[in-house]
């Protein structure tokens, strides 16, 4: 499904982080720093380095969430960053 690809590519993931950054708490804002300092890393072509990094970010904090059974905020942030997603 196209829609799919686009949701799960690092620019839209990126942009979708970028749109909830500044509303992470100091826990999710640490664990998201670790993941996007992460030293095994390797983007792909499509992408540059700072963009995999904040889609990799995004992909740890939804992990987290719902690993630990925060379904509430990570349905918030998921509703506040589907904006940044749907519009392509």
């Amino acid at each position: 499904n196209t829609r799919a690809h686009e949701i799960v590519r690092a620019t839209s993931q990126a942009r979708a982080f970028h749109q909830i950054e500044q509303m992470l708490t100091e826990e999710e804002r640490e664990l998201c720093r670790r993941a996007a300092n992460s030293k095994h890393l390797q983007h792909p072509k499509s992408a540059s380095d700072f963009t995999y990094r904040r889609a990799t970010a995004f992909e740890a904090l939804l992990g987290m969430l719902s690993c630990l059974g925060r379904e509430e905020r990570l349905r918030t942030l998921l509703d506040l960053s589907y904006d940044s997603l749907k519009g392509e």
